[in-house]
């Protein structure tokens, strides 16, 4: 047993270490802070990247589950990408999620062939 201790003890730390914590069901966003909302965007064109109040905020897929927090409050949001026509909305965030889904529609030159 003696020559055992340390694998235990440090198994013991890791693994409270490690696998503390709350743990939420997946695909479920926690409360959202007093004064805070969440937009979720969810837009299925690769690289397409959001903007709030004409403010860039990384691509859709870098964010997890397409998630951002916000402040409660009125926003102007758009979604654009490469080779697609842009979208613009306007959004109320409150404490409750705000969902945006989107599928961008590709540019099409005169002759019906898509921009890419």
């Amino acid at each position: 047993m003696r020559r055992w201790w340390p694998l235990v003890a440090w198994l013991l730390v890791m693994g409270t270490a490690c696998g503390g914590g709350v743990i939420q069901s997946v695909g479920s966003l926690p409360p959202a802070p007093p004064g805070q909302g969440f937009l979720e965007v969810r837009c299925g064109t690769p690289g397409a990247a959001i903007f709030v109040d004409d403010v860039f905020q990384g691509e859709v897929a870098r964010h997890r589950d397409g998630v951002l927090p916000l402040p409660v409050g009125r926003y102007r949001i758009s979604i654009k990408a490469a080779g697609h026509y842009s979208w613009y909305g306007d959004v109320q965030i409150s404490s409750q999620p705000t969902l945006v889904e989107i599928a961008l529609v590709e540019h099409v030159d005169g002759a019906g062939r898509t921009s890419r």
